[in-house]
């Protein structure tokens, strides 16, 4: 009699959200628009970082320093305390059809789960590297193992992502391989309590240890404690995971810094995802607020001094990062992108 209760509630349950979602649309935000595509700005080199599924209200409490170096330096993009919204641009509201549309510029329609497979269209990765850009040049470290289905449609730049090596890179020496084998040597007998990850700590260490070696031109850092620890309703230790981000990404600013590149680098950060203002747990289109995320460039020196500026506009989005990283590489943007830069030259 309880399972007979239990199925009925549960097949209730399943049929309101179907209900809801009908009802809501498969984008529970606004309309996607198109924008126009700015002019490239000159070369530089870019680290990018994505905090997997950290809520824009927390930033401000949680990130203070790093916080107060992105509006020193550079710009915060859909914070609610800055009267701003900024929205996913998939239709799921899930982790790799954000990560998606990040790197192919394009609103992600069909992707409903994080088992989608790799992306069929070329993205931002893949474009650097038809242009000219050496593969061991553009290089991702990425604590979550489907971020390699998000960054390129043909697989040819240095990807550390979860559990493969970087080891048997023909660039590196010896001693360069010895040094990141040790690093994928820890993180293999350290695992985290979740699914197909390693982490973070791990992947900083290896994206540091590489920086170092070969100073790439495009570095992507993707991390994911934030979410995992969200997921399982641990708020004291996704709040500490934003403390250690804070650390770790103030840390790197300032290595890059005082190096030759530091110059020519900017830095931009983001999330895939948002998180529920009713349910902090969940995120997807069933929990409409969990598509609000936000973005932050810290811009190079270089660029500070030619007065690029922050563009405004009614809300921004997802599909808005990838011309915005082109502007910082100095590439022009890709003609399919669905979104426009997020900076503007004065």
């Amino acid at each position: 009699m309880a399972f007979g209760k239990s199925v009925f509630l549960v097949t209730g349950i399943a049929l309101g959200l179907a209900i809801l979602r009908t009802l809501i649309g498969p984008a529970p935000f606004p309309a996607v628009k198109k924008f126009s595509l700015a002019s490239p700005f000159p070369k530089g080199r870019i680290v990018f970082i994505t905090v997997d599924g950290v809520k824009e209200a927390d930033l401000p409490e949680h990130w203070p320093r790093l916080s107060a170096e992105i509006r020193s330096q550079g710009f915060y993009y859909g914070l609610r305390s800055d009267h701003e919204s900024m929205w996913v641009s998939n239709s799921s509201l899930r982790s790799l059809a954000g990560y998606q549309a990040i790197f192919t510029g394009h609103y992600q329609r069909t992707c409903w789960t994080n088992d989608c497979p790799r992306s069929s269209e070329k993205t931002l990765v893949d474009s650097l590297i038809d242009r000219g850009t050496l593969p061991e040049d553009v290089a991702t470290f990425a604590s979550w193992e489907r971020i390699d289905r998000a960054v390129e449609s043909n697989p040819r730049s240095v990807r550390s992502v979860a559990f493969n090596s970087v080891t048997q890179l023909s660039t590196l020496t010896s001693d360069q391989k010895l040094a990141l084998a040790k690093i994928e040597l820890g993180s293999s007998q350290d695992m985290p309590p979740w699914k197909n990850s390693r982490w973070d700590r791990y992947t900083l260490s290896l994206a540091n240890t590489y920086y170092r070696f070969r100073r790439p031109k495009f570095l992507y850092v993707s991390l994911v404690d934030s979410d995992e620890y969200a997921h399982s309703g641990d708020v004291e230790n996704y709040r500490k995971s934003l403390h250690f981000y804070e650390v770790e990404i103030m840390k790197l600013i300032h290595e890059i810094r005082s190096g030759k590149e530091g110059e020519n680098t900017s830095f931009v950060i983001t999330t895939d995802h948002g998180r529920g203002d009713v349910v902090f747990r969940w995120h997807g289109w069933w929990e409409p607020t969990s598509a609000r995320i936000w973005a932050a460039v810290i811009l190079s020196p270089i660029l500070s001094g030619r007065g690029v500026g922050k563009l405004r506009a009614d809300f921004y989005r997802q599909v808005d990062l990838r011309p915005t990283l082109e502007n910082l590489l100095g590439e022009m943007p890709a003609s399919g992108n669905a979104g426009t830069s997020l900076l503007k030259s004065q």
